[in-house]
Order: C-alpha cells, then structure tokens, then sequence
C-alpha cells in the first residue's frame, strides 16, 4: 500500500501517515513506528528512493519499485476489493479488476444469465457516458 501511494505521487512519511488514516480510518491509525520501518525496507529494497527537502525526507517510487507494482497488481486489488479503499482514483483499470474480483468471488453464487446483464448494462452505462463527454 505505501508502494501504490508514493508511486501516486512523491510524499514525505507524514503525509503517508495522513492519508493512510484518511483511507482506512478509524480501523487504522498508522504510527511513525510502522511507516517509518516499512519505508526504510521499501528503500533498501531499491523500490523507492529518499531525497532531503528543507529537513524533510520525501519519498519516490524507482522503476524497480513501478516493475514491483505491476507484478502486486492482483494483491493490490484484492485489499482494494476486501476493505472498500481505493488507489488510483484517476484510472479505469484499477475498478475494473476490482469488478473481475469481486464478481469471480460470488460467480458460483449468482445465474450467470443474471449476471451477464448487468454486466452488459454496465458496459452500455459507461459507452453512454463517453458519448455524453463527446457532445
């Protein structure tokens, strides 16, 4: 999760705190005590880099660290769906595999029949949208 947030954009370890508390508070309060320790295994790991800012040291993701959010996709994806927290609110992708998630984990449990119309109702829902910012 610290991963997909400093990848979001350069932070220092308090604004992580921040918005890690406005994400999944008040389940969790994040502590200087377990972001700074996380931080500082993600850096010896080379996925993200410290650099000094007036006193303050601000943290960005590498390319290794963007090549590792790739590949944790699906792990992402799955804490997205099991807590209702939401990363990149800026792109499609990241809903979307939290649809194909939730959706595979009550497949079993739903006709299909069903299902595939809201699916396809879904589908002509968002076409119309794009046809409404065209106009």
């Amino acid at each position: 999760m610290l991963l997909a947030l400093v990848a979001e954009r350069p932070q220092h370890g308090y604004e992580l705190m921040a918005e890690l508390e406005a994400l999944f508070g008040p389940r969790y309060t994040p502590s200087p005590g377990s972001i700074y320790p996380a931080l500082a295994a993600l850096d010896a790991e080379g996925l993200i880099e410290a650099r000094e800012d007036t006193g303050k040291k601000i943290f960005t993701v590498t390319g290794i660290g963007r090549e590792a959010l790739v590949r944790r996709e699906q792990m992402l994806v799955t804490l997205e769906a099991r807590t209702g927290v939401r990363l990149s609110a800026g792109a499609l992708e990241p809903a979307l595999n939290r649809f194909l998630a939730r959706a595979r984990a009550v497949a079993s449990e739903v006709d299909h029949l069903d299902a595939e119309r809201v699916i396809e109702e879904a589908g002509d829902r968002i076409e119309a949208l794009a046809k409404e910012k065209d106009r």
